[in-house]
């Protein structure tokens, strides 16, 4: 369908993976981090939380070259210390707008349903291309078609940051 987005990868994703995040830098899509460990990264130290981040960034950096400025902790969980550890490595910590829940694996209509009712403009739509999301790939198409009927340009965050400033409402 000819988008461009964001791909948040994790670092041993990467290191398991490293054909596939070649393919994605190589395809002209954003690289993210998702950090290292998979953790709720509010309940470490800087220290550690500065760990988990720099070794998935290494690992990135292996395989793809290259590595955009956008972190997204693991489970959407932050804090403080997450936000400016990230921003002192070079990372500002992007969250979503719209959460598809293909995660849960709850049918292809609902997320469809549930992507094209909630998105707005400028919202950051969350997928996953994993082991546990086993239907997105059916309802991907739909929802591209669909919000693009409904006008919406679809961009990779490096895009998107380029058309106005991005908000700063923490959600917390």
């Amino acid at each position: 369908k000819n988008v461009k987005s964001t791909f948040f990868l994790s670092g041993p994703w990467a290191k398991r993976y490293p054909d596939l995040v070649k393919a994605i830098e190589e395809a002209g899509h954003d690289i993210g981090s998702h950090g290292d460990a998979h953790v709720d990264l509010s309940h470490y130290s800087r220290d550690e939380v500065a760990q988990n981040i720099s070794t998935a960034h290494r690992d990135l950096l292996a395989s793809a070259g290259r590595v955009s400025p956008y972190f997204r902790p693991p489970n959407g969980d932050y804090d403080d210390v997450v936000v400016d550890t990230a921003r002192s490595l070079g990372y500002e910590t992007v969250i979503w707008a719209v959460d598809s829940l293909d995660w849960k694996n709850p049918g292809v209509e609902f997320m469809v349903d549930r992507v094209l009712g909630r998105t707005f403009p400028g919202a950051i739509i969350l997928m996953h291309a994993s082991d546990s999301s086993q239907q997105i790939q059916d309802a991907l198409p739909i929802i591209i078609d669909g919000l693009r009927e409904k006008g919406f340009r679809l961009l990779p965050l490096s895009e998107l940051v380029k058309l106005g400033t991005p908000a700063r409402r923490d959600p917390r």
